[in-house]
């Protein structure tokens, strides 16, 4: 039996792209069967325009519906398509229906720019940017109502290497990209997930289980930014 894994998209979908483009890779971990992926959207965005073609897409007007209409619509979409997980890489925090659904069953997950607890909210990659941190971050972590701070499941440490801001923001979207590829293989292979706590140590927690050799990038050239 498939797994039906649903993103929650406000942008250009960078994330959903790479795992889209890594579909592959989810397959041969998922557990029972294969992986199906859905697109979720509040607004036309560059994520609807460029996947609605290779995934099952819906848009639903945030700003027309409201968001408490919103989220009942996209509760009743998304178990229409029998969605086990929800991955939310938007700008958008759950308060209704879809937050006592997927939320508090710890069926949805938030991947963010930064080593919470460090950097809650919005612009964490800036205000990483201007500290002076020897090492930046990402964390996925369970949504709850609490902005950010559900527990901590995945989390990857990299260091800083450069004074450039476009440089360091794509070293650690690289990262945090395989993150999330490699945290969907574990969920979907039903493994168990653990909690973290706030020990930060360079690289990827959990270990990956997928070979660096088989990711497929955007640019062959990413690969030299992980920090494995």
């Amino acid at each position: 039996m498939s797994i039906n894994v649903a993103f929650f998209c406000t942008g250009n979908g960078s994330f959903l792209k790479f795992i889209e483009q890594n579909r592959d890779m989810l397959g041969k971990f998922a557990w029972g069967g294969g992986v199906n992926l859905y697109l979720l959207c509040d607004r036309e965005c560059g994520a609807y325009v460029d996947l609605k073609d290779k995934i099952d897409s819906i848009i639903l007007q945030y700003s027309e519906l409201g968001g408490v209409e919103f989220e009942r619509q996209a509760k009743c979409w998304l178990e229409s398509k029998n969605v086990d997980y929800l991955v939310l890489t938007c700008d958008r925090i759950l308060r209704y229906s879809l937050l006592d659904s997927y939320c508090k069953n710890k069926k949805a997950f938030n991947i963010h720019p930064a080593l919470l607890p460090n950097y809650v909210g919005m612009r964490a990659v800036e205000r990483s940017f201007v500290s002076d941190d020897s090492v930046y971050g990402a964390t996925i972590h369970y949504v709850t109502k609490e902005l950010d701070m559900g527990p901590r499941v995945a989390r990857c440490v990299v260091e800083r290497d450069s004074d450039n801001f476009v440089q360091y923001a794509h070293k650690l979207f690289v990262n945090q990209s395989v993150l999330l590829l490699n945290f969907l293989c574990v969920l979907v292979s039903r493994d168990q997930i653990h909690l973290l706590d706030d020990t930060f140590h360079k690289g990827f927690n959990p270990s990956l289980v997928i070979e660096k050799q088989d990711i497929v990038f955007f640019d062959s050239k990413d690969k030299e930014y992980l920090e494995i």
